[in-house]
């Protein structure tokens, strides 16, 4: 059976630079019914080798495939993993939900053009992205996470290593993540890491947001830690958003960063 991909328009889509975003294709077979499942993997995976997929990609920053049919989870999985395998993929965890998607370029041009001191900034100072991890037996009572914990710096840990050899191995963890770290006098462990904030894509050279500041600033704010001594109401240290010189960010700033991103939110 031959099978195509015939270009739609999707309801609410944006249009930047005369691409939309999401761009729609929808399948279609000889008759008036969904194709068998199988054969529309086939084409999916054919038009991903051929590098086709990429390129609306590349373009749009999102492809919506609709018209398959047959809902099930397993055709959901057949027909990602045959774009996904076509085109070249790695593998992401199977988790999360119905996240809103926005397009990382589009948002620079939203932010440089509302925000621009904020963009400039971080083009001559970069980011300082601050954590503090407590030490154990000081957690929050909601939150059990500290520097010894497995999923953080505590890999090589064993039962009796005495203080000096602790630190060594926690900070051996460390380092390969960042070499801005200290400890503090309460046993906490606060780390920076240093990133540009600004990447470009290499396919368009077309500058990305990308980095974490809407986040770290909106959970520190919804959870009322924006003051000192920095701690949310779940008893957990957020500490502040700054520049890589370690020269605070604007809360002015990072609150209309917020509303930007927003507004380009689908």
């Amino acid at each position: 059976m031959s099978i195509d991909f015939v270009a739609f328009e999707v309801p609410g889509a944006r249009t930047y630079h005369g691409n939309a975003l999401p761009y729609g294709l929808h399948v279609q077979g000889a008759g008036e019914s969904p194709p068998p499942v199988a054969e529309s993997a086939a084409a999916l995976r054919e038009l991903a080798e051929s590098g086709r997929l990429q390129e609306l990609l590349d373009r749009h920053g999102a492809v919506l495939l609709r018209g398959f049919g047959h809902p099930s989870v397993k055709t959901f999985s057949d027909l990602i993993c045959a774009a996904e395998e076509g085109r070249g993929y790695h593998p992401f965890e199977q988790i999360g939900g119905a996240s809103p998607i926005a397009h990382s370029a589009n948002v620079y041009d939203r932010v440089k053009a509302e925000i621009p001191e904020l963009v400039d900034e971080i083009h001559k100072r970069d980011l300082g992205m601050k954590m503090i991890f407590r030490g154990p037996g000081k957690e929050s009572k909601v939150n059990s996470f500290n520097w010894a914990g497995k999923f953080s710096f505590g890999q090589e840990l064993v039962p009796g290593d005495d203080e000096v050899t602790t630190r060594q191995k926690v900070e051996k963890q460390v380092r390969r993540l960042t070499h801005d770290f200290k400890w503090n006098e309460d046993g906490s462990l606060e780390l920076t890491q240093h990133i540009p904030g600004l990447r470009r894509v290499p396919s368009s050279g077309r500058p990305v947001w990308f980095n974490g500041l809407v986040g770290r600033h909106g959970i520190t704010r919804d959870i009322g830690a924006l003051d000192p001594p920095y701690i949310g109401r779940d008893g957990m240290t957020y500490l502040p958003c700054v520049y890589g010189d370690e020269t605070p960010i604007p809360r002015e700033y990072l609150d209309k960063l917020i509303d930007a991103t927003d507004k380009e939110e689908i």
